[in-house]
């Protein structure tokens, strides 16, 4: 279903569908506990997430990211009603990886010394 904060899969503020990122902002103990109270997950800092959709926040139209690892129950924000997201700006975008990322590594070669 699109809403009117939908932004679809094309991404925003380097924010694509698909893409790792790594939490890196925690939520306050108390705002937390608000949501996990009415089913909200929230995700760990430090750990890896795949992005699932980039919509506009509706209340305060900043990025935000959903989560192919968490799905949440619907909320009402600014009277959308829209899955719990999260502000991208609690995460970090990781670099894709490439085959010639791994064929640049220095491998040993046969009978070449390798230090301990």
């Amino acid at each position: 279903m699109t809403t009117r904060n939908d932004i679809g899969s094309q991404g925003y503020c380097g924010f694509v569908v698909g893409q790792h990122v790594v939490f890196k902002f925690d939520f306050p103990g108390r705002y937390k506990a608000k949501w996990e109270k009415r089913g909200v997950r929230f995700p760990s800092v430090g750990t890896v997430y795949t992005v699932r959709k980039v919509l506009i926040a509706p209340k305060t139209r900043e990025v935000a990211l959903l989560l192919n690892e968490i799905h949440n129950p619907s909320i009402t924000s600014a009277g959308v009603r829209t899955e719990a997201f999260f502000k991208a700006r609690r995460f970090r975008p990781l670099q894709k990886l490439k085959v010639e990322d791994f064929l640049s590594a220095k491998t040993p070669v046969d009978g070449e010394q390798v230090p301990a």
